[in-house]
């Protein structure tokens, strides 16, 4: 068993690869892979999930992993009737067994590891197969994590600690697959500050970079949780509005480019300044379009309200 582990990383390191070799080396029928967002809470990512149900590196709450951080051993369940079962995503009715594993690196356990099995009638082949991978397993877990983190920083624009566009594309791609394949609906919004360069020739970069992180934090306050504002560019910001249609859209946008048009940036040492958006928005599948397409149609809607002056909510319906 751990030769085979050894040369799959060797031959090509692949995390998926590498799990979905775990799981069919064991027979399990699911796996799933979590770590908790910092030491002892209830706060869980999904770093894998064999069957790929909801997206990767979500953060919920999760009382079972949370349960099970104080174990430091594998252990093989088959009664489920614990409150802590109750509710959780990773039982359903075929499931007569869960091999729960925590990960264990540098003597702290760093996340925990679930095989889902719907029949067993190997459990002591199971443990002793658990047992031989678990210092490897260890490893590859901590050098998945320092992928992530590693490729977190890349998503993140650092002067305003919003999403970065790498993050908004890759968003944009998982929300557009979803509405496609459930028939739901979202939409975008892309808003352009307008006259930035002007403040940047009037009060200096300084100046410039400050209003660009006081707009974000208020961004990141009008909108909902469950949307998604990022940083498009230079004085371009992008918002994703799940479950959000072509007659609530528009309202929603106006609704910002008011509030910014009402509202006075405090400049730490600095000008009290009073800016404008011009707002471009459009809803899927009112306009039925792939994700480029669709932001195309976005920049051509800022351009259209840069022409009329600014400061105005432009709204694509085809």
């Amino acid at each position: 068993m751990i030769e085979g582990l050894g040369k799959k990383v060797l031959e090509r390191y692949d995390f998926g690869d590498i799990m979905t070799f775990l799981m069919e080396s064991f027979g399990a029928r699911r796996l799933i892979l979590r770590v908790p967002v910092h030491e002892e809470s209830e706060i869980f990512k999904t770093i894998y999930d064999s069957e790929g149900k909801g997206p990767v590196l979500e953060e919920k709450r999760d009382v079972l992993s949370a349960y099970y951080l104080s174990y430091d051993k594998p252990l093989f369940i088959a009664n489920f009737k614990k409150d802590i079962f109750s509710h959780s995503d990773i039982i359903d009715d075929g499931v007569k067994g869960i091999e729960v594993v925590p990960i264990v690196f540098s003597g702290r356990v760093i996340g925990i590891m679930y095989m889902v099995f719907y029949s067993h009638d190997k459990v002591e082949e199971l443990k002793v197969k658990i047992e031989e991978i678990l210092p490897f397993l260890g490893l590859i877990v901590a050098y998945r994590l320092k992928e992530l983190e590693l490729s977190d920083s890349a998503l993140l624009d650092k002067l305003t600690n919003l999403p970065s566009s790498t993050y908004f594309w890759q968003r944009l791609d998982e929300e557009f697959k979803r509405a496609k394949r459930y028939s739901r609906k979202f939409s975008l919004m892309l808003i352009d500050i307008d006259d930035l360069k002007k403040v940047n020739e009037t009060y200096g970069h300084r100046t410039c970079d400050m209003l660009l992180r006081k707009f974000a934090e208020l961004a990141r306050s009008h909108f909902r949780r469950t949307d998604i504002v990022a940083r498009f560019g230079g004085d371009e910001f992008a918002v994703i509005l799940p479950e959000t249609g072509m007659q609530n859209i528009y309202q929603v946008a106006e609704g910002f480019r008011l509030r910014v048009m009402s509202g006075t940036f405090e400049i730490e040492f600095g000008p009290r300044l009073n800016i404008t958006v011009s707002v471009s928005a459009i809803c899927y599948p009112t306009v039925y379009l792939e994700p480029d397409a669709l932001v195309e149609k976005l920049l051509e809607g800022i351009k259209e309200a840069k022409e009329e002056g600014g400061n105005r909510t432009v709204l694509i319906k085809q």
